[in-house]
């Protein structure tokens, strides 16, 4: 009948959403209860909807939506710490009272488990375990006891409460520690850091407790103000957290304190869940400082654009099970599961993609040649490698540019971005053993020795075929890789070549930041207590321009107007 009812044994309270909701629900439960026979206590109910209520000694206000101690238990704690005077001796039964009274008012205390942990350590340093049962046994009250309670007699303190809400969404923060170091990945940033002095001797639990501050610490501009659920390969860690401590190793308890005082401000709340130590490999890796094996992997819907321009390749010859973009693959490595790419025959019926690894590429290009294969190759577009001029040959079609986006490459399953994607300029090259660009050269002219003004008649037919600047940029690559220099250069620094498609020139004049910072420091611009409010106004403009564009073509929007 859709009524939602909080109960505890004999205590129910009834939810709405509205009050003529609410008073239909209290009207169905109490015929309910008459008909099995059962009586209702109509002193001790309240029976009008009411949306501030004490409940079983927590008082629920649905306007604020927050929970708090209500008066009552709140003095009902006030007057069980009072008990425990210091220099007095109390029976033991009277410690764990309080302890009781603490661990019901936990819950809507802020990080009250928290608080409550420094009773449970200084009594389990004096009070044997096997006494614990003895309820006659008295306990002399310390003045480092009666420390431990200070916040459980601030009444400010008891009767903050906490937020009733509902989280529907947190920022995933996945941390490991090691001997030698501690890895964290969020939101497909990685970070990292080796462990020095004495924290090199530390229990492991501790160390991977400590990657948890050391990760939020580093991560802090993405979760600032945010719901964080901290995963984790290690049980003692998501136990301490949640729990909010413990009392088997004091010091992961004091190493919990410090990261739950340092969230209570930063984060809308903290929460660990644990995580199988297969399905954590990305911030394993980085904990032990190793670099993952399986390289970088593009992502799915730049390949998708990939298999709509060239069509849909069926093996993927550099993966792994979770880096793979086809059901057949190949591996880097004789790794169960996986087969050596470079050490196999590949599929002559299939067309192949392949992304290897950097160094591999070279590799590659070789049994492409040799084996006469045609493939789908990602690779940068970098002259300067020695791999270039091998891969501009077996080129079918000038290279495509992947367009270019924050997360195009990953690690671990997308758990890690690459930080500058666009420094690898990667193009989609379509390589060809059988037929290649560097024929349509070949039946001419000798590539090694024919003249300038042979390549200038050929590149010249390239224009006048509305060929792009990008591909007549390949066929100079193409015909360089392989021509003796001329004057001492190659023949695309040519000036003959270069005046062909000359590069644009820049506009706007260059300028040194380091000279117009030094200019802001000097009259007119300082001191500024002397200052003109036009040369003021400049100044802060510029430095405000300098700190905040993303791109250089903002700064040349500012203009001055001399009124």
């Amino acid at each position: 009948m859709g009524i939602r009812i909080l109960n505890y044994l004999n205590d129910w309270l009834i939810l709405a959403h509205s009050w003529d909701l609410v008073c239909m629900h209290r009207d169905m439960v109490l015929n309910h209860l008459a008909r099995l026979g059962l009586r209702v206590n109509w002193e001790k109910s309240k029976l009008s909807p009411a949306q501030r209520i004490s409940f079983l000694g927590v008082e629920l206000d649905s306007i604020s939506m927050s929970a708090r101690l209500s008066p009552e238990r709140t003095q009902s704690v006030l007057r069980c710490v009072a008990t425990l005077r210091c220099g007095s001796a109390v029976p033991l039964k009277q410690v764990q009272r309080l302890l009781g009274h603490m661990a019901s008012s936990a819950a809507v205390t802020p990080l009250g488990l928290m608080h409550m942990r420094p009773l449970q350590h200084w009594l389990h340093t004096r009070v044997p375990r096997r006494a614990w049962r003895q309820g006659t046994l008295r306990v002399n009250i310390t003045p480092s006891c009666r420390q431990t309670l200070s916040p459980w007699t601030d009444i400010v303190f008891l009767r903050a409460g906490v937020p009733l809400e509902q989280v529907s969404r947190r920022i995933v923060v996945t941390t490991d520690a090691s001997k030698t170091g501690w890895g964290a990945t969020c939101n497909g940033q990685a970070a990292s850091g080796v462990w020095t002095g004495p924290r090199l001797h530390w229990h492991i639990n501790c160390l991977e407790l400590l990657a948890v501050l050391l990760a939020l610490r580093r991560f802090r501009p993405m979760i600032q103000g945010k719901h964080v659920l901290v995963r984790s390969d290690n049980t003692a860690t998501v136990a301490y957290i949640n729990h909010q401590g413990g009392v088997r190793s004091f010091r992961m308890s004091q190493l919990a304190r410090h990261l739950l005082l340092w969230s209570q401000h930063r984060l809308k709340s903290l929460r660990a869940t644990h995580i199988p130590g297969e399905a954590n490999r990305v911030a394993d890796s980085l904990s032990r400082q190793v670099s993952l094996g399986g390289e970088w992997r593009l992502h799915p819907q730049s390949v998708q654009l990939i298999w709509d321009r060239f069509g849909q390749a069926q093996v993927d010859l550099f993966a792994s099970p979770e880096s793979t973009h086809c059901q057949l693959w190949y591996g880097l490595t004789e790794a169960p599961l996986s087969i050596d790419a470079l050490a196999h025959s590949w599929p002559r019926d299939r067309l192949k993609y392949a992304f290897p690894p950097v160094s591999l590429i070279a590799q590659t290009l070789c049994k492409v040649r040799e084996n006469r294969e045609q493939i789908l190759l990602v690779a940068p577009f970098w002259p300067n490698r020695t791999w270039f001029s091998d891969l501009v040959l077996l080129a079918s079609a000038p290279p495509w540019r992947i367009p270019l986006r924050k997360d195009l490459l990953s690690q671990g399953k997308g758990t890690i971005w690459h930080p500058r994607p666009d420094l690898w300029n990667l193009h989609l090259w379509s390589l060809d053993a059988t037929r290649r660009i560097s024929e349509t050269f070949h039946h001419k002219w000798d590539l090694r020795s024919c003249g300038i003004e042979s390549v200038l008649s050929v590149l010249q037919e390239g224009l006048d075929s509305h060929l792009s600047a990008a591909t007549l940029k390949v066929h100079v690559a193409a015909i360089s890789a392989n021509h003796d220099l001329v004057g001492g250069r190659s023949v695309g620094k040519h000036d003959l070549i270069i005046r062909l498609n000359p590069p644009r020139p820049h506009l706007i004049p260059s300028w040194d930041l380091a000279v117009v910072l030094q200019g802001l420091q000097q009259d007119p611009f300082e001191p500024l207590h002397s200052v003109e409010l036009d040369a003021l106004s400049l100044k802060t403009a510029l430095l405000t321009a300098l700190t905040s564009v993303k791109r250089v073509g903002d700064l040349q929007a500012l203009s001055i107007i001399s009124s």
